[in-house]
């Protein structure tokens, strides 16, 4: 899967980055917060 053809280039990334990022959303709450927690203590 070295090059793949641009227009699948184009529409594949929106089509895996969506669901990552919204799965791995509640994780970066969570990593800000902490964060957050460990600067304002």
């Amino acid at each position: 899967m070295a090059a793949p053809l641009p227009e699948a280039n184009a529409s594949q990334p929106l089509n895996d980055l969506s669901p990552n990022q919204t799965r791995s959303q509640p994780l970066l709450n969570s990593i800000i917060y902490e964060a957050k927690k460990s600067i304002y203590k």
